[in-house]
């Protein structure tokens, strides 16, 4: 930690392993991601929020700002060692709590107000050494199908959920879950951009100069796109959601999904 990187975002001070570091549990960078989640954080004053896959805390400190009691939870220790540094830092320890754990299992029993997650979702091959802040197995859905499948169990009946993820056209029904319990009205998806996979394959080829592409990567023509999935808290009106889109099964060429 004492050759860490230092970050200084919204006169917030966080601490990170540097971008260059090799470590398989080095803790992420502040990224687009984490800084997008901030922008458009749905966090009530007064609630309980939950920080999936927190990482350096970035989001959870951020939500400490404003909610009553912030609860991170990653798989990494190392990762809640920056997080506790990170609350600290900011004057924000009385208000978090950090724990290690896959997931929801650490916060069994629990609901909140809110729950955010930056999971991993790249694709990986497991038969080489990932790194924990990205690897989301061979078809980049391992960890985010884990997440919706029980955010209807940890999420209070009026509350906001919020993730990141890496979806093509043929993934887009991974999210079909929140949309069946919550109903279509109260989920809304953006892609933020898109980029071919074949780009992210030659990069990984560089890397990894023996990668073999696994069945779910085959199709190189597809196009990848970075999203941000909100159930709608039931206070919120879907219709006054701008630039924001009803979930529906195909990606168009302009990003959006329709």
């Amino acid at each position: 930690m004492c050759d860490g990187k230092i970050w200084i975002y919204k006169n917030t001070v966080l601490v990170t392993d540097p971008p260059d570091s090799q470590r398989f549990d080095a803790v992420l960078p502040l990224c687009h991601e984490n800084r997008f989640l901030v922008e458009h954080m749905d966090v009530p004053a007064d609630g309980t929020v939950l920080d999936l896959c927190t990482g350096s805390g970035v989001l959870a400190v951020f939500a400490a700002q404003k909610a009553l009691d912030v609860v991170g939870v990653d798989i990494n220790p190392r990762a809640i060692e920056f997080a506790k540094l990170n609350s600290q830092l900011n004057a924000l320890d009385h208000k978090t709590e950090w724990m290690v754990g896959d997931l929801f299992e650490p916060v069994k029993g629990r609901r909140f107000d809110a729950i955010l997650a930056n999971p991993p979702f790249e694709p990986t091959q497991i038969d080489r050494t990932n790194y924990l802040h990205s690897d989301g197995g061979e078809d980049g859905l391992t960890v985010i199908r884990k997440i919706i499948s029980q955010v209807p169990e940890y999420l209070a009946g009026h509350g906001s959920f919020q993730m990141m993820a890496w979806l093509s056209p043929q993934s887009v029904s991974a999210v079909d879950g929140l949309r069946a319990f919550f109903g279509a009205d109260r989920v809304v998806v953006r892609s933020l951009f898109a980029f071919p996979l074949a780009d992210y394959l030659s990069h990984q080829r560089q890397k990894h100069k023996r990668l073999s592409v696994t069945d779910s990567l085959k199709k190189t023509s597809d196009l990848l796109h970075y999203v941000y999935i909100h159930v709608l808290p039931t206070k919120a009106s879907f219709r006054t959601q701008m630039e924001v889109y009803q979930i529906g099964k195909a990606i168009s060429t302009s990003g959006t999904v329709i």
